[in-house]
Parts: C-alpha cells; structure tokens; sequence
C-alpha cells in the first residue's frame, strides 16, 4: 500500500526502505568526525602529543576519505551498491577497533587515515542511491531530509563524546564508533535493497574517460566547491573549537558538547527549512538566500573576534546562524551537481566527496597548524570560505544550471 511522505508523491515499501537506510549510513562518516572532539585536549596530554598533532587525526581522517571515493565509486557502478558497502564497514570496523588500542598518536594519525579510508564508501554509496531511486525536486527534498539526520550526527556525538570523555576517557569514543558500525551494518544487510540495476564495465580507460566528463562539468565543480566549502566551514569550527572553548573559554568537555550543540542544530534548522521550501522555490532561489546567510554571519563573527567582544554567545551565534544557511546550501548543492549524471552516479557521487573531503582536509589541516590564542584566525578563515561561496554561485551556479524536474 503506497503512502504519502514529505516527497509529497506516493512513496512505496521500496522507497521507504531505501530512505531508512539512508539515514543511518548518512551519520557513520560524520559520527567518526565529532563523537571524539570533546577529547582533543585530553589527548594530546595522554598521548605526549602537541594540540597540532591532535588536530591532524581530524585532518587526515577526511584526507584518507577523500581519495578512497575515486576507488568506491567506479567499484560501485560495477558490483552494486551494497558488496562496495561491505568493504567500506570492514575497513572501518577495523581501524576503529584498532584507534580504540593505539598506544601513541603516529598509530592513532595512521589508523584515522585507514578509517576514513573506509568511510568513504559511506558517502559514495549515499550519494549514488540517491541518484538511483530519485530525481529532480524530489531528489532535492530526500538530500534535504538526509542530510536533516547527518547534521543531528555533530548534534549529538559531541555530548554524547563529552560524557564519554568524562566517565571514560578518551578510548571509549572509538570503541562507541565501532559498536555503532555495527549496528549499521545490520541495518544494512536487512533493509537496503540493491539500486544499481545497470553495471559498468570496470576499465581503466573507461574510468578515466567518465571522470574527466564529470571534472569537465562547470557546474558540477561549481556546485561541488560549494558544497565542499559549506563543509568545510563547519570542519574548521569543530576542529578549533574545543581548544577556544574548553582553553580559552573555560567549559568542561561535557559543557562543550552541549555548547557545540548549538552550531549543529544550525544546520538541521536550514535542512529541515529546505526541505518544505522546495515545495514553493526553486532550487538557485534557495541556494542564493543561504549563501547570503552564511556571508552576513561570518562577517558578523569577524566584527566580534576583531572587536574583542567574544565569549560565549558571540563565539557560537554567528557561526549557528552560518550553518543554517549551510544546511539549506548543502543538499541543494548535492542535487545539482548529481542531476546530469543517472547512469554513472557512482562516479559523480565520487567525484563530489572526493571535491569536498580533500577541501575540509585542507581546511581543518590550516586551523590544525595555527597557535590559535584568539578567535580571530578562525574567524577569517571562515569568513573566506563563505565569501568562496559566494563568488561561485554568482559566477557560475546562478548564470549556468538548469534544474530537473
């Protein structure tokens, strides 16, 4: 019996199925990013490890994901969503195992890598199931409830990290990771039907062919950028955070992730604001007022860093209403750079997180290298990202997509 959803369009037991499937793998890659940031001072004091070296299993956890979505992807074209997934959980229930026993920061920095490694099959998989049940506005509204449940993910871990911090220590937080690989895994097994219904033929010339098609697509970098730039913003937030907050600002690893809570929520607001908008707007027309958004309020976080009037309501307003306008940026970006490309979404998907991971990387490694005394680093690096932002959507977004319907 067919029902209707937020898609506003019957949905089947099919559609149903693939979306609840969604929503959990969705949280994975970005519960290994969070769950642990309350732990970051902790770390480098139980480790004997500089606050910069911490801060690099962030950066180099995204950097082992970004490239891992080149492999995943055409392997996901060519054997099907699902035997992808697997090899994605074995690597990731394995490092994170392994992180949860490293017992000095190069084994942690390298475990992360291998662990993001696998992560990256997460969000190929995501984006190409997407593409192969859904299309167009609808598309746009399951990316917008989608990614609703990957921002309750940095809502969330960081409490629940906090607490972890506090009665358990540091070690615990990749322990929770791989319990809740797990479940994810079942979840998996017994509940995602395999979309990919038309399989690639996987050569090396054919790959290579499909991906400078996709790279060559103005649009799709476009859209891609500003995506990965949205992302990136909250990366660099999250990864100097806890040291302003807990060093700087006095909070307890339990009061930072409640603290953090806030910034998140930002992002669930925009995504959830999206997905009704979309009903009534355009595309472009909602991508505009968020990239508005995000440039108003960083500009605003410049001023307070800059002014010296920064404490706890300044430091997480500004950047809480930035990732409102990220979440109505990110899954509308999603859609747009993934609509021309229904018969290898496996490999756009790719090539959209390759885009995306290896800037947050880049982003979180230049917050990670900086002796952060102040707001004011941070506040400019945000602040250029969204004028990035920006810069792409009026140049090339706003004069060259034509939407689906």
């Amino acid at each position: 019996m067919e029902r209707r959803g937020f898609l506003s369009k019957p949905m089947n037991k099919r559609s149903t199925r693939i979306i609840i499937s969604l929503l959990f793998l969705v949280t994975l890659g970005q519960f290994a990013v969070d769950l642990y940031l309350p732990s970051l001072p902790h770390m480098a004091n139980a480790l004997n490890a500089s606050p910069s070296m911490v801060k690099l299993t962030v950066a180099l956890y995204l950097l082992g994901l970004a490239p891992s979505q080149l492999i995943y992807g055409p392997c996901s074209d060519t054997f099907g969503r699902k035997p992808t997934l697997y090899f994605g959980f074995f690597l990731f229930l394995s490092a994170s195992l392994g992180a949860a026993f490293a017992p000095n920061i190069g084994t942690l920095i390298g475990l992360r890598v291998a662990q993001g490694f696998g992560s990256g099959a997460f969000l190929t998989g995501v984006r190409a199931i997407l593409r192969d049940s859904f299309k167009g506005k609808a598309m746009a509204r399951v990316s917008s409830f989608v990614a609703l449940f990957w921002v309750l993910t940095p809502v969330m871990a960081p409490v629940f990290g906090g607490y972890l911090q506090q009665y358990f220590g540091w070690r615990a937080s990749f322990v929770a990771m791989f319990i809740y690989a797990l479940i994810i895994l079942g979840v998996i097994l017994f509940l995602l039907p395999e979309t990919k219904t038309e399989h690639q033929p996987l050569q090396v010339s054919t790959v290579w062919q499909n991906y400078k098609h996709v790279f060559s697509s103005k649009v799709f970098l476009a859209f891609s950028f500003m995506s990965s730039l949205s992302y990136s913003f909250f990366i660099s937030f999250a990864t100097a955070s806890p040291f302003i907050m807990q060093n700087k600002l006095g909070l307890s690893p339990v009061q930072f992730g409640w603290a953090l809570l806030v910034v998140a929520l930002g992002t669930g607001v925009g995504a959830l604001t999206n997905t009704f908008l979309l009903k009534h707007f355009s595309l472009v027309n909602l991508l505009r007022a968020g990239v508005i958004l995000m440039v108003g309020a960083s500009f605003a976080f410049v001023i307070f860093a800059f002014t010296g009037t920064i404490n706890l309501v300044t430091f997480l307003a500004p950047p809480a209403i930035v990732s409102i306008g990220g979440g109505i940026v990110f899954p509308n970006c999603t859609a747009g750079a993934m609509t021309p490309f229904r018969v290898m979404a496996g490999l756009a998907g790719a090539a959209f997180g390759f885009i995306q991971m290896i800037n947050s990387s880049i982003a979180s490694f230049l917050i990670s290298r900086m002796q952060i005394a102040s707001s004011r680093p941070l506040s400019l690096q945000l602040f250029i990202i969204t004028i990035l932002m920006a810069a792409l959507f009026w140049l090339i977004v706003r004069r060259h997509f034509v939407e689906e319907e």
